[in-house]
């Protein structure tokens, strides 16, 4: 995201809401909103929105390239001590935004380790939620990392392989 974004004031948007929305129809436009120029919303097309196949597609590479680097990792140190920060910073906005998606990529993420024949040990989502753990951000707080290993290990098929 870029950050020299102009970020109009409340007072301004309201005033001007039909040439900002009439800004929006532009593909990629965004207009962001905030008390003291401090961004707090955006308002942007419906267009604009990634759509659904599109995202799925990158979140799907994204874990096969994860998962890559996990075997690499368990391979090296004969278990999963940590994922990179990408994984950190995707888990947290996946869980930020869907919750239940995250929890989903997590016990997909882990049955796919599992399920492949190079990952010695195997892996357990334990082991994951753990390596995990150093990944996220400083504001991925106690209750929040807690709550997000209560619903990962909650969830149904697919992904508990937990022994």
């Amino acid at each position: 995201m870029c950050a020299f974004r102009e970020v109009q004031p409340i007072t301004t948007f309201r005033k001007h809401l039909p040439a900002f929305m009439k800004q929006v129809d532009v593909p990629g436009a965004r207009v962001y909103v905030g008390a003291y120029r401090k961004a707090e919303a955006v308002l942007m097309s419906v267009n604009g929105e990634l759509p659904d196949d599109v995202r799925d597609e990158l979140v799907r590479a994204f874990g096969m390239r994860e998962a890559g680097q996990a075997r690499a990792r368990i391979a090296a140190a004969g278990h999963l001590d940590q994922v990179g920060e990408p994984m950190g910073r995707v888990v947290t906005w996946m869980w930020r935004s869907q919750p239940e998606e995250a929890a989903a990529f997590l016990r997909r993420f882990v049955a796919d380790l599992a399920a492949n024949p190079d990952t010695e040990p195997p892996i357990v989502l334990a082991d994951l939620l753990r390596a995990l753990r150093a990944s996220l951000p400083e504001d991925f707080g106690a209750d929040e990392y807690a709550e997000l290993c209560a619903r990962t290990q909650l969830g149904g098929s697919g992904g508990d392989v937990d022994r």
